[in-house]
This record gives C-alpha cells, sequence and structure tokens, in this order.
C-alpha cells in the first residue's frame, strides 16, 4: 500500500493492492489560443483479505472537462469542471464530489515556472442501512500549487496542496501536503535527488455506521541516486524514512525502507507518417 500512503498520506494497515487504473484524455484546438480539454478516470482497487484488515475494495468514475486559454507567451488560465464518483459495494456506499476550478500558469523566466490552481467541492456520501439511508453531505475547498525553478544541473520544486482521495477505509480523505524536491547530476551517468513531504489527513464526510477517520499527520524523506552505466540499464538505490502520528490516540510509528532496482530500457520503435 506505499502507492496509496504516497498518494493519500493514510492508511490502516499493510496488505497486497491490486489497482488497474485507465486515464484517457483528449485536446480539441478552437483558436490559436483557446482549447478544451476532457479526461475521464476509471480505478478499481481491490485488497487481499481486505474485510479482515478493515479494508475495502472500491471504484472510481471521474470525469473532468475544460477550457484553456494563453494569455500570450507567459501566461495561461483554465477552468475545469469535475465530477467523480466512489462505489464501495461491500459496505453498500457510494460517494460523489463535484465542482469548479481555476487555475493559472506563468513562465517568469529565467528556467522558473510557477502554476496554481483551486476551486470548490461539494461532497454527498450516502449509506445503504436497513429500512432506508444514511446521507451526509460536506463542502469542501481545494487547491494545488507548484513552483519550479532549474539549473544548469539542478532542478527544485516546491509544491502544496489539498485533495480529495479514495480510501481503503470505506471514506472519502481530505489529504492537505506540503512537499518538495531536489534534484543533481553529479555526472553525465550519475544524479542525486531528494524528495520529502508532510500530509495532514482528515475525513470528508462521515455518517454513523461507517465511522470516522482521526486527524493524522504523515511524514516522508527519501534520497536516492541513479546511475545510468550502459545506453539502456540503469540501477536505482533509495532510501525511505516515514513517519506516522495520531495525536488524539497519542500514537506515533515509524519506518525505514531501502529500495533497489534494476531497470533495462530496450530499443523503441516508432512509426510516424
Amino acid at each position: 500500500l506505499m502507492g496509496e500512503l504516497e498518494q493519500t498520506g493514510f492508511v490502516l494497515g499493510f496488505t497486497q493492492r491490486s489497482l488497474w487504473t485507465a486515464m484517457p484524455s483528449w485536446t480539441v484546438g478552437i483558436t490559436e489560443r483557446l482549447s478544451w480539454q476532457s479526461s475521464y478516470q476509471f480505478m478499481d482497487a481491490q485488497y487481499e483479505n481486505g474485510l479482515r484488515l478493515g479494508l475495502v475494495d472500491y471504484q472510481v468514475h471521474g470525469g473532468t472537462t475544460g477550457p484553456t486559454y494563453s494569455l500570450g507567451l507567459l501566461d495561461q488560465v483554465q477552468l475545469t469542471g469535475e465530477y467523480t464518483v466512489v462505489l464501495t459495494p461491500a459496505i453498500r456506499q457510494d460517494s460523489t464530489y463535484y465542482g469548479l476550478q481555476g487555475g493559472w500558469t506563468h513562465d517568469f523566466g529565467h528556467e522558473m515556472t510557477g502554476s496554481f490552481s483551486g476551486g470548490v467541492r461539494f461532497v454527498s456520501s450516502t449509506q445503504e442501512i436497513p429500512g432506508g439511508a444514511l446521507t451526509d453531505r460536506e463542502t469542501a475547498w481545494v487547491y494545488k500549487g507548484t513552483l519550479r525553478k532549474k539549473f544548469e544541473r539542478t532542478t527544485i520544486q516546491l509544491d502544496v496542496s489539498r485533495e480529495i482521495n479514495p480510501s481503503g477505509f470505506g471514506l472519502l480523505l481530505q489529504s492537505d501536503r506540503l512537499g518538495g524536491s531536489l534534484s543533481h547530476n553529479l555526472t553525465e551517468t550519475l544524479s542525486a535527488s531528494l524528495n520529502g513531504g508532510i500530509y495532514f489527513v482528515s475525513g470528508v464526510v462521515t455518517n454513523a455506521t461507517s465511522g470516522s477517520v482521526p486527524q493524522s499527520r504523515f511524514t516522508s524523506l527519501s534520497p536516492s541516486l541513479s546511475w545510468k552505466f550502459s545506453p539502456w540499464w540503469t540501477l536505482d538505490v533509495s532510501y525511505s524514512y516515514a513517519e506516522r502520528a495520531v495525536d488524539s490516540f497519542n500514537q506515533w510509528n515509524f519506518a525505514n525502507s531501502t529500495f533497489v532496482m534494476l531497470t533495462y530500457g530496450g530499443q523503441k520503435w516508432s512509426v510516424s507518417r
């Protein structure tokens, strides 16, 4: 569940997760400056022995659409509408969130770019119970900001965001994240990077049967080295430190892990006409 932990900043237990995703997108040019972008997201998550660990399988169907307009060579603005449905049949619960958000991207020059987007999400969750259903509604604000600076051999990026994510807990999570990354090319074949972030996680909507999510804090730090020792082979070595705290339960956990990955990128074929 490391992928879910890095996305949401929250997990209840660790087990094997099978995740299927599909995210097609398309863009239609209207004028030289105006275009229309749309996308669809499908996600199917299944957990091995999930119910025994308090985890439930879920499916996500979502779509976004909206215009993008270039104000000039340095600025671009966007308006996006989103509608997402999260299905958790094991606990007979459906959740939806939808809304609008605006975005702006600016090129500051000297290899420095920034972007910011923000908007509102109207969230609802309905769970069937004997004799009826329980429904809860809430309004949440989401945002995302990125600042990126490139030097000759170094790249620095800072990120801040608030997102709504599905979870194996059966509820929608609100994840506030502050993070950053630093990468540096030591030589033509050897590079080093450092990634880190801190998450503040809470439940968006709750009801009487599915319970609630305690507010928690998750911190991660991961340095890594990448060595491309041949045109087709790359060796990556990384270390990761993670820490999770739930103040209301006076709970604190940490973990250390090391990863070694050997990657082969063979010949690529392309066809053009």
